[in-house]
Formats: C-alpha cells, sequence, structure tokens
C-alpha cells in the first residue's frame, strides 16, 4: 500500500504491489521522485516527518515531576537532529534537565544539567526541545558534535531563518566556545550582515 501524501512516514513498496498502486499514489500527490525512490530502493524516509517522535515524548513522561511537569527538553545533538540541522543521529538522546533533577536517565540517554529559560524552548507536540540557537550554543560548547557539523549547522539555520546573524555573534560573546569553533561562527557571523 502506498501511503497518502499527508502520511509522511518511511514506508516500503513490494515489486509487485508497486505498479498497482502508481495511479492511485500520483492522484494523490505522491511526488515523482519519492515513487522512483521507491522503485529502485524499496525503501524511502520523507525528510518532512512532522509527527513527533516517539522516543521524545515517553522521556518527556518520564521526566514528569510531582505536580506532573515534564521537565526534560530535547537538547544538544538531538536537538539538531529535531530542528533538521544535521544529518548524524546521535547515539544517546540528549536531555536538558533542571539542576536538582533526581531521576537516573534511562539507557540510550544522557542528562545535562542546565535550567532552560523560556526563551531558549520550543514546545512541539507531546515534547519541548531547545530553541535553534541555544541548540546551536550547546552543541559549540561540547564535544559531542565535529566543528565542521557545528557550523553547518550554523549555515543551515541561517540560511532557514531560524535566528538572526546578530542574534548569534551577541551569544557568542556570552557563551564559553572553544576558540577555534568561536572564530569559525563569530566570522560566519560577522559575513553578510
Amino acid at each position: 500500500m502506498i501511503p497518502s501524501a499527508e502520511y509522511h512516514s518511511p514506508f516500503a513498496i513490494a515489486p509487485s504491489r508497486f505498479l498497482g498502486g502508481l495511479a492511485s499514489a500520483i492522484s494523490r500527490g505522491v511526488s515523482a521522485a519519492v515513487l522512483m525512490l521507491a522503485l529502485h530502493g524499496g525503501c524511502v524516509v520523507h525528510a518532512n516527518d512532522n509527527r513527533p517522535p516517539d522516543e521524545l515524548i515517553r522521556l518527556s513522561l518520564w521526566s514528569r515531576d510531582q505536580l506532573d511537569r515534564p521537565q526534560a527538553v530535547v537538547s544538544h545533538a538531538s536537538a539538531l537532529a529535531v530542528h533538521g540541522l544535521t544529518l548524524l543521529l546521535p547515539e544517546l538522546v540528549h536531555l536538558s534537565v533542571p539542576n536538582g533533577f533526581r531521576k537516573q536517565p534511562p539507557l540510550g540517554c544522557t542528562l545535562h544539567r542546565r535550567a532552560a529559560t523560556l526563551a531558549d524552548v520550543e514546545h512541539r507536540e507531546g515534547f519541548d526541545v531547545t530553541a535553534p540557537l541555544r541548540t546551536l550554543l550547546d552543541v559549540a560548547t561540547t564535544a559531542d558534535v565535529a566543528e565542521d557539523e557545528v557550523v553547518r549547522a550554523a549555515r543551515m539555520a541561517l540560511e532557514r531563518g531560524l535566528f538572526s546573524r546578530r542574534a548569534l555573534a551577541s551569544e557568542l560573546q556570552r557563551t564559553p566556545v572553544p576558540d577555534s569553533l568561536a572564530r569559525r561562527l563569530r566570522r560566519f557571523a560577522r559575513a553578510s550582515r
């Protein structure tokens, strides 16, 4: 079965069923590029997956306090992936939690103890994620993501208008980023103002 255009999910099409569903898929608006990928590879991962990842929702629910408020915010390399600013898939889910958070992280999860301000957080369906600029600064201050990937993420975010060059330059003055990366990001932030 070929999914409708509204259902953006990984899917596979068996070759014997592919041709039978081709006409109906085209009538529902599935792009020819997606169909060609399906024909050649049998599996397509759609880049615009707008559905919330189940694992991030589960971790948000796990982090609730006594008043039933989620405490964890998806951050660092995981937030880069959520924002679509990297093609890398982090090995661990990175969460920022308040300093007083006492739960032990489940397997496959790492906690960063830092209270996120409301300005640093975006609300998604079922979980919160650090804003793109905060995310970029978080990965810039840790060794989890290579410098080239951080610079690439900054370029993508600026091209998509997720934050301004001025905001990036301002935050770089306040954030302890390693010198070599800070120079690259400052040079990039000054360009084409």
